[in-house]
């Protein structure tokens, strides 16, 4: 969570040729699964920030091999705690422009064009379901057959502006995965360190990304007093290699929820770490939301993630994410909705630091909202 006061640095990665960026599924031996290990993108927080942090330990005189001296932990932060640092993203960017991953809650239809947003998911009257007599689950504000997701689409900040106010982004402010980079299938084998021969039966496959000229990774650093990065740093799986840079602030669109306003709709910008209750309606108790009365939310499946631990040369346990572009419809108090759009742009749930839990705050206008009973 940005503190005010401290420094603020964004940085800018572009690959230098293609990235390898692991999901949750490990590798096993004899294991067909392996033939098919995939990639994220955007990449997990934690490898960004692993890959920014080694790159300011070297600044400051780390050889890399050595464990890290309090002294320099005291500029860095250790493998947990990230003190005196924070972050947040990462995000995407294609030239100049920022794009945010696309809210679940708007739906739309499939044409020879693209992708085109028809209408937005709100939530309903209440029903009885295996989450309680009371529920409110999501329904479309106009129904109408062969509506559905732009499954992995992102989306201009201008047009992320027009859904926090209410509305839909144009079809032309939507980016689609194949726009911006494409996937490389590898296949590799091990080799023997000392001999340098091929290991029998040790034969993998890995999904590379092919970025598209102009994409990129950004990431907003709050704490570092060093002169900004630059230069080419190793960037995920295969310690392939992003040409790191400063870049200008991100332009993030700002809240349209009025003061007086007694509901909003959180948009979740990056995976956010959240109990798996969460999401049952009630009063959260979620780092940052606490207070707000949970009404109704729209949630893809999670997001499962690994990574690796340098310091301690192994594997980090697996997480389970929420996966960004989540909404959450809240209600409560004027003076409690009027504090949760100070949070618009910062960071919820635990692991905070790392850049999870990214939100951006807009506004609720459906019937339920604006009844007398909200």
């Amino acid at each position: 969570m940005r503190e005010p006061g401290k420094p603020l640095m964004t940085l800018r990665f572009s690959a230098v040729d293609t990235w390898f960026f692991r999901d949750a599924r490990p590798y096993h031996q004899d294991d067909p699964g392996q033939m098919n290990i995939g990639t994220l993108f955007p990449p997990s927080t934690r490898t960004l920030v692993g890959a920014t942090r080694s790159a300011m330990a070297r600044r400051l005189g780390w050889d890399g091999l050595e464990a890290w001296s309090d002294a320099l932990k005291a500029q860095i932060g250790d493998s947990e705690v990230l003190a005196p640092l924070a972050f947040r993203g990462p995000l995407v960017m294609r030239g100049e422009t920022l794009l945010l991953p696309l809210p679940l809650n708007v739906l739309g239809s499939k044409e020879a064009g693209g992708f085109v947003p028809r209408t937005r998911l709100e939530p309903g009257p209440p029903v009885r379901c295996d989450l309680g007599a009371a529920v409110r689950l999501v329904r479309a504000r106009e129904p109408r057959m062969g509506l559905g997701l732009a499954e992995d689409a992102w989306v201009t900040s201008e047009g992320l502006a027009r859904v926090l106010s209410g509305g839909l982004p144009e079809a032309q402010a939507l980016h689609r995965p194949k726009e911006l980079f494409t996937v490389e299938p590898r296949v590799g084998v091990a080799r023997d360190p000392l001999t340098h021969a091929v290991a029998e039966g040790m034969l993998y496959s890995t999904q590379h990304i092919r970025p598209r000229p102009g994409v990129a990774l950004t990431l907003d650093v709050t704490g570092w007093r060093g002169e900004p990065l630059a230069g080419q740093v190793p960037l995920g799986g295969d310690g392939r290699q992003a040409f790191c840079q400063a870049a200008s602030p991100w332009q993030l669109p700002a809240s349209p929820v009025a003061d007086g306003a007694r509901t909003a709709a959180i948009y979740l910008v990056t995976p956010a770490h959240l109990s798996p209750t969460a999401f049952k309606p009630q009063t959260l108790t979620i780092p940052g939301l606490e207070g707000l009365d949970l009404v109704a939310a729209c949630v893809n499946k999670p997001q499962r993630v690994g990574g690796w631990d340098m310091a301690k040369r192994r594997p980090v346990a697996v997480s389970t994410l929420v996966s960004p572009g989540a909404v959450l419809y809240v209600r409560g108090s004027v003076e409690r909705i009027r504090a949760l759009r100070q949070q618009h742009g910062q960071t919820i749930g635990d692991r905070r630091d790392w850049g999870n839990g990214l939100i951006l705050v807009g506004v609720w206008d459906g019937p339920l909202a604006t009844s007398t009973s909200a």
